[in-house]
């Protein structure tokens, strides 16, 4: 598909986008946070501002529907993904700069604007999971959501015959991070994140079998990536099946030759991020 199709196509997609949205009331988000080791412990968060959104980490104040409604279109990259070298398993690729600064507060103000967050009762950071089926996946500020799905599968990332059909969104600020865990059997073995507004080293470690568990040092870090803000992050195959990933809670980390997209000596400073995660759900 050429450049032009895909955004001819894009265009079409957003007319279509809000054709249904005139036909469609907004619905809440529902249901349990599900697979890995993530709960829907916590109460529902309440309303979050529509009109106008602060973001007090950054300064910035935005009108939501103004930017909602003028997401530009995403171009598939040119330059080939960062991937860890032999003899690291394939199947992780690291994109800097997937998406420009508007589109980045564009879907940032999209996920500021629900109000369904739930807030984990342990962990404390918020999360939002939105499902295929609600009015928001095809609604106006959805239709970046749509845009973002049919990128991926043009590039590869998904085959069209498993499209992503599940978003799982998590805002950590400060330090927060989660712990090492997988996404389990319920999705396609194809995880992809964006990540918005800050960076935060993300880690993978040898998922043990039961008969390794005390015997084999657990420890052991199998890669790591920073992900800087308006960056996608996809692991398949070994790495989401053999491999456990997680977030440390740091406020400041160090990065060294082993950190996937990041010089030695980079220093990173936590701060408020936005990371958005699609899979195919059976």
């Amino acid at each position: 598909m050429s450049a032009l199709d895909f955004t001819a196509m894009m265009r079409e997609e957003k007319k279509i986008a809000k054709a249904k949205l005139k036909n469609a009331s907004r619905a809440g988000v529902e249901g349990e946070i599900e697979g890995g080791q993530i709960s829907s412990e916590g109460a529902v968060e309440e309303g979050i501002e529509k009109k106008k959104i602060t973001d007090t980490d950054t300064g910035k104040i935005e009108g939501n529907e103004t930017i909602v409604n003028s997401i530009p279109p995403i171009a598939l990259p040119t330059a080939p993904p960062l991937s860890p070298p032999s003899p690291a398993p394939a199947g992780l690729d690291y994109y800097a700069d997937f998406i420009d600064e508007e589109t980045e507060m564009a879907i940032a103000s999209y996920a500021r604007s629900h109000q369904n967050w739930n807030t984990l009762k342990h962990a404390k950071r918020r999360v939002l999971e939105i499902p295929k089926g609600d009015v928001d996946w095809g609604g106006c500020d959805g239709s970046y959501i749509e845009t973002l799905c049919n990128v991926l599968i043009s590039m590869g990332v998904f085959p069209s015959k498993l499209p992503p059909n599940h978003l799982l969104i998590n805002e950590y600020t400060g330090c927060q991070g989660i712990l090492p865990h997988t996404d389990g059997p319920m999705y396609n073995s194809t995880t992809a994140t964006l990540s918005l507004e800050s960076s935060t080293i993300f880690y993978f470690k040898k998922r043990l079998r039961s008969d390794e568990i005390g015997v084999v040092n657990d420890e052991v870090i199998g890669g790591k990536v920073l992900l800087k803000p308006r960056s996608l992050v996809v692991f398949a195959g070994d790495w989401y099946e053999k491999y456990l990933h997680g977030i440390d809670e740091e406020q400041e980390e160090e990065c060294g030759l082993d950190v996937l997209g990041a010089e030695e000596g980079e220093s990173v400073v936590r701060g408020h991020r936005i990371s958005l995660t699609l899979r195919h759900k059976y």
